[in-house]
């Protein structure tokens, strides 16, 4: 009788880890992917502030848009997003989350041949990219870059607007955290209306 205890017991208990090292390695692949994700959402949106700092810089006279090739296809999908949304916590969530509606706001604005925005805009979507990066960041955990807005400036004068330092994306994340600021979202893009004329050539 004690043999068949000990045996069954052994099959349970070697049952019982067989699971525990699934799980484990499960748990392990989740945080690998979602650091994965982190960084490729990090780069679409560092590389979208290039893009924004270049549609400021342009509007020095005039708003002005960026130019159909300055907006790199983004790396990250949908389901990146998803997954990624899910797993951040709610003032890293809210600040994504705000990115990416903006981003998606401006870009669907140029396609639908609408009036470029203001620097107050830019500028906003600019920060707004840059607390989003931090957040990627923490969950990723790799280093905050500040983006250098500087190199987009060709001939135009240089401006301070645009600064962003890692302080003012953690500031910021801070007040996202104690409730002190909304991450609106401008007007949604299924709210826009093409122009009449010649189709764009994409943005």
């Amino acid at each position: 009788m004690g043999a068949v205890i000990a045996f069954f017991g052994g099959a349970v208990g070697g049952a019982l880890i067989t699971q525990l090292v699934t799980l484990g390695r499960g748990w392990l692949d989740t945080r690998v992917r979602r650091r994965s994700y982190a960084r490729m959402l990090h780069e679409d949106f560092l590389r979208q502030q290039s893009t924004v700092a270049r549609a400021y810089y342009r509007s020095a006279h005039k708003p002005e848009w960026w130019m159909p090739e300055e907006f790199l296809t983004p790396i990250a999908t949908s389901d990146v997003y998803g997954d990624l949304l899910g797993a951040l916590h709610e003032e890293r969530y809210v600040a994504v989350a705000s990115a990416l509606g903006w981003m998606d706001y401006l870009h669907e604005a140029r396609k639908a041949k609408q009036p470029a925005r203001p620097r107050g805009e830019l500028v906003k979507a600019y920060r707004r990219l840059g607390t989003a990066r931090n957040a990627l960041a923490k969950l990723g955990r790799f280093a905050y870059r500040e983006h250098d807005h500087e190199e987009m400036r060709g001939d135009a004068g240089s401006s301070t607007e645009l600064d962003f330092t890692q302080e003012q994306a953690e500031a910021s994340l801070a007040e996202l955290k104690a409730g002190q600021h909304k991450a609106e979202r401008p007007t949604p893009a299924t709210e826009l209306k093409a122009d009449p004329g010649k189709p764009d050539s994409g943005a």
